[in-house]
């Protein structure tokens, strides 16, 4: 390898790393990161400070958030909030059993079904053992 190629590909790595931080910045806005890292790769001096500046996209921040699951929606403003949150910050208003604490209780009321239907059996079962142990006694 000669060293005009050696030069090139230097620089070609180069532009390819520098390019990575203005796509992180813009990502963080929520745009997206494979543009941003072409246009910082070609043009570093102008993409980092368009980066730095440009606003932030807060549709494809929420929509990352909500697919991310660590928040949910408030039925009543649409502000995003917590998913552990009992009451919207913004609205005041008492929010729904988040899913995942719903889906606790429906397995706590399944274990508890199955526990009833074993008393139930287990019982009926000691009932036929204590009767057919009585008919023993008679006979």
């Amino acid at each position: 390898m000669d060293a005009d190629t050696a030069y090139c590909l230097n620089t070609l790595i180069l532009g390819a790393l520098l390019g990575l931080i203005p796509a992180a910045i813009a990502h963080s806005k929520g745009k997206d990161f494979f543009v941003w890292w072409l246009f910082g790769a070609a043009l570093f001096i102008v993409a980092l400070p368009a980066a730095i500046l440009a606003k932030p996209d807060v549709v494809a921040l929420e929509k990352r958030q909500l697919q991310q699951g660590d928040v949910i929606k408030c039925p009543y403003c649409a502000e995003i909030v917590k998913k552990e949150a009992r009451v919207c910050r913004y609205c005041g208003r008492e929010l729904n059993m988040p899913p995942f604490q719903k889906e606790e209780r429906d397995e706590n009321e399944q274990s508890l079904g199955c526990l009833l239907m074993v008393a139930i059996f287990a019982n009926d079962f000691s009932r036929t053992m204590v009767v057919s142990g009585f008919e023993w006694l008679i006979q």
